[in-house]
């Protein structure tokens, strides 16, 4: 293989370069604009569009207001914040159960004491 220098491959992009003719933008401009208007945009090639009538945007909008409702009114539990423990049941043997509720981060501890791994499944492990 025979390497090529730095300077004889600077000479060659000179001498490609000065063949390359750089065209006007006006002239650009023109030929597209030209071009474009030769293009034939039919209306009826389009893909129609699905245009919902509004009885039926009304009945829907009906629908969920009234599952809304539903879902509200017939909820059997009541809404609880996102950190309170309604119940806690430990299966293991302890000592005691802290819970602490941080109200300002919303977070929740829950720490059991002297809790006893090898009861909580029974089997020892």
């Amino acid at each position: 293989m025979n390497p090529i220098s730095w300077p004889d491959i600077e000479m060659e992009l000179a001498a490609r370069q000065a063949d390359v003719k750089v065209a006007e933008a006006d002239r650009f401009w023109d030929e597209f604009r030209f071009r474009a208007g030769e293009t034939h945009q039919d209306a009826a090639d389009a893909l129609p569009i699905l245009v919902f009538p509004a009885w039926a945007k009304a009945a829907a909008c009906l629908v969920a207001i009234i599952a809304l409702t539903l879902m509200v009114t017939i909820r059997s539990d009541p809404m609880v914040a996102g950190n309170e423990i309604q119940s806690l049941d430990i299966t293991a043997s302890h000592s005691s159960v802290f819970v602490v509720n941080d109200d300002e981060t919303m977070a929740t501890i829950v720490w059991v004491s002297d809790m006893e791994i090898n009861d909580a499944k029974g089997d020892g492990t």
